[in-house]
């Protein structure tokens, strides 16, 4: 280590964290909560501390592993202990942790941030950084490296033969396969067929494009997807917070009550070493016995980085990468009538016509759009897909998540709080696929993680951000 850093060090290493006169110590509550041993429990303090060295030495911020960011999150819960003693008597300097606001790119930067964080570790205590409490950051999910659609040799030669169709035709009938030199009239049939030909490539373009969407993710679907990730890949976040409370209530963690509320009820409530449910984080930090409503478990309960795969991640950005063949044939399909207008306003000619046809194409290229769009036709395959999991499994000991994650209220037709499920749920129950309505590209369902952590960081400078998506946050510091 270097010797500026000494100082600090020493003085941070010195900090004690427990009340010698307290009953419940602060590492006593931190294994009790977490259901750590207390060797673990101790080695989880130490991490934290040297986590604090890096946020006090890094301009640029650091990020905690989970571990650590679960003794950050119960030091901050001691007041005094933390802004006082550690933050302004130890460290000289307030760092602090903010909510994330979440999403994809977010994340990403927070995954650099990561890693960046477990090299500064490796620098400045010349050793690397324990597996169990700082894990390696996982490997994301790249795109697919495929082009929108794979041009086999048949395809090729249809698509040729459709774009000069056209001029063929015009050539055979008016004796004229340039189309400028035709008449008024004359254009007009040209035109209906040119169209017609474009708007079959522009199908059939689109038809494929599906297609090897779908094989693709039959390909890449990942068989660890949880419930909660599926529902929110397929349908949206609504579903996938939907599905969490489903969860909850089948658990016996969250009661129905009157006015359309929930009871929280710790009681009985054992952390799942493996935990899926992305509200589970909001569930702990409420209190027993607390009354909440559906609207206050969708905007801070949720984690959106547990109800995303990396995988889905990929395919969603797969399926709105640019297709410049699109582009390519729209342009002809539109320029070739626009520069027919312009030469008949030069010469004085009706274009009234042609004017029309160009609204009647452009209207069923918008429903070809709408019909055979690649997200849409995704969902739909995921779904299936993930259906199948569960179809003639006779031993399967639940099936009601993962079905409500893909049919929604009709999945929890036989519970006995269905009535009050179906009330609650009613305003915002999404029966169609994500985005059906919406633009194609809007494709943030909650972000991802896939780093290792739980998306907090922090920073001993003015400013600094985390993407855990949900609820834990980022941290600033400042003298």
């Amino acid at each position: 280590m270097l010797q500026a850093h000494q100082t600090l060090w020493t003085k941070i290493r010195d900090f004690t964290f427990d009340d010698s006169t307290a009953v419940n110590t602060f590492s006593k509550k931190l294994a009790a909560e977490q259901g750590w041993t207390p060797a673990f429990t101790q080695r989880a303090i130490e991490e934290y501390r040297k986590f604090m060295l890096l946020c006090c030495i890094s301009p640029t911020g650091a990020a905690p592993s989970s571990v650590v960011d679960e003794v950050w999150h119960l030091h901050l819960t001691y007041t005094k202990s933390y802004w006082i003693d550690f933050c302004r008597n130890t460290l000289e300097k307030d760092i602090h942790h903010y909510p994330s606001a979440g999403g994809t790119q977010e994340d990403d930067r927070h995954l650099d941030w990561y890693k960046a964080t477990r090299e500064l570790y490796l620098l400045t205590f010349e050793s690397a950084p324990p597996e169990d409490i700082w894990p390696a950051p996982a490997t994301q999910v790249q795109v697919p490296a495929y082009p929108p659609v794979a041009w086999t040799q048949r395809l090729k030669i249809w698509f040729v033969a459709l774009a000069a169709f056209p001029f063929i035709f015009s050539g055979i009938v008016f004796s004229q396969p340039f189309p400028f030199y035709l008449k008024g009239p004359q254009f007009i049939w040209f035109f209906m067929v040119f169209a017609s030909c474009y708007l079959i490539m522009y199908l059939l373009y689109q038809q494929k494009s599906q297609e090897q969407a779908n094989e693709l993710l039959t390909k890449y679907f990942p068989e660890d997807a949880s419930p909660f990730q599926a529902a929110a890949f397929v349908y949206g976040k609504s579903r996938a917070v939907q599905t969490g409370i489903v969860d909850l209530i089948k658990r016996g963690l969250l009661v129905a009550e009157d006015n359309h509320s929930f009871k929280v009820r710790k009681k009985g409530y054992t952390p799942r070493q493996k935990e899926l449910n992305p509200l589970i984080a909001g569930y702990e930090q409420a209190n027993d016995q607390a009354i909440v409503e559906y609207r206050q478990i969708y905007d801070s309960w949720y984690t959106a980085a547990d109800a995303s795969h990396p995988v889905f991640i990929a395919m969603d950005q797969f399926a709105v990468q640019k297709r410049p063949f699109i582009t390519s044939l729209l342009a002809i399909l539109y320029a070739l009538p626009a520069l027919r207008i312009v030469q008949g306003l030069i010469n004085h000619k009706p274009v009234g016509f042609l004017f029309v046809e160009i609204l009647v194409v452009y209207f069923l290229c918008m429903i070809l759009r709408k019909g055979w769009r690649r997200d849409l036709s995704m969902y739909k395959k995921a779904k299936e897909l993930f259906q199948a999991r569960y179809d003639g499994i006779e031993q399967q000991t639940d099936t009601v998540v993962p079905s409500y994650a893909m049919r929604g209220l009709p999945a929890v037709s036989g519970f006995s709080d269905i009535t009050f499920l179906t009330a609650v749920f009613a305003a915002d129950h999404i029966s169609s696929f994500r985005n059906t309505y919406g633009d194609p590209a809007s494709k943030d369902f909650g972000g991802a993680s896939g780093c290792g952590s739980s998306g907090s960081s922090c920073s001993s400078g003015s400013s600094c951000g985390s993407s855990c998506g949900g609820g834990c946050g980022g941290c600033g510091g400042g003298d």
